[in-house]
């Protein structure tokens, strides 16, 4: 099993990400920026107008820069200068960076969908099956989104990434750099999905209803939080669709559950539940 350097927790490692920025520079970016890039690109463009699908184009765009960057012996080389007392070889950080990439786009689906049955360990099995002489900055990472996504969504029990058996199907062979290009530009090659793929997938809810959670938070200020049952009540009598929230299983006292078919059923949410609603809501509050 090759040394994952996110599950040592070398900080240093996970903020060793380079993309090429307009002005023709390759940059640094934290990973934070690149949570932020990774959740841009699986929430898709909000409407369908043209402006959204070409700025949706520009942020994949970004993200196949981060991966070809990133994933360079040129960065390689540097991060062991950097780090040289790395417990690792080559072969260890490649893997571990595209452990990093596609870890955090396994999150988001699960994020997403609600289904936070993704673990670790399961995508360290799968990536130290790859072959050892195939260049990780061509894996077709929106067939992999595509598939963990359709697996979050369908796959209630059991483990979302061990279901996807291996990677073979997404270790795309090089290119010429114009095919890459251009293959960007029309929204992905021939095996993997549109651009547009993601609002395909129904992840965001309409600009409507985007507009009435946010004012019905806004309604309470800094204190929505604190108010949860007159949001929710407020959104009910709008009805307001609950989006993702449909169907999600709210846990009761006596291991009893229910299936929220309204927004006040989240009220009965508590602990760490009511945190992760609370978590999805917060960016309406922003």
């Amino acid at each position: 099993m090759f040394t994952n350097l996110i599950s040592l927790r070398w900080t240093h490692f996970k903020d060793h990400n380079f993309s090429l920025f307009p002005h023709g520079y390759i940059e640094p970016m934290s990973e934070d920026t690149l949570k932020n890039l990774i959740n841009a690109v699986c929430h898709g463009p909000d409407d369908d107008d043209t402006d959204s699908v070409a700025s949706q184009m520009e942020t994949e765009m970004d993200l196949d820069g981060v991966f070809e960057h990133s994933l360079d012996p040129r960065a390689c080389v540097a991060f062991f200068r950097s780090q040289p007392s790395a417990p690792a070889i080559e072969r260890d950080y490649y893997l571990s960076k595209l452990c990093q990439f596609l870890w955090l786009i396994a999150l988001e689906c699960g994020e997403a969908t609600r289904n936070f049955n993704v673990h670790l360990n399961s995508l360290e099995r799968l990536l130290d099956a790859i072959p050892e002489d195939y260049d990780p900055s061509w894996f077709d990472w929106r067939s992999f989104l595509d598939e963990v996504y359709s697996l979050c969504e369908t796959r209630r029990g059991g483990d979302v990434l061990g279901a996807l058996g291996n990677l073979d199907r997404f270790l795309r062979q090089a290119e010429s750099k114009e095919a890459k290009a251009a293959e960007s530009l029309i929204g992905g090659s021939s095996s993997s999905a549109p651009v547009r793929a993601a609002k395909r997938r129904g992840r965001l809810p309409d600009q409507e209803r985007r507009d009435a959670i946010r004012r019905a938070i806004g309604k309470c200020r800094e204190v929505w939080r604190n108010d949860l049952s007159g949001i929710f009540k407020e959104l009910d009598s709008s009805n307001v669709p609950l989006g993702r929230f449909e169907g999600m299983e709210i846990h009761l006292e006596g291991d009893q559950t229910i299936k929220a078919s309204k927004w006040d059923d989240l009220d009965l949410a508590a602990g760490d539940q009511r945190k992760q609603i609370i978590d999805a809501l917060r960016k309406y509050a922003d």
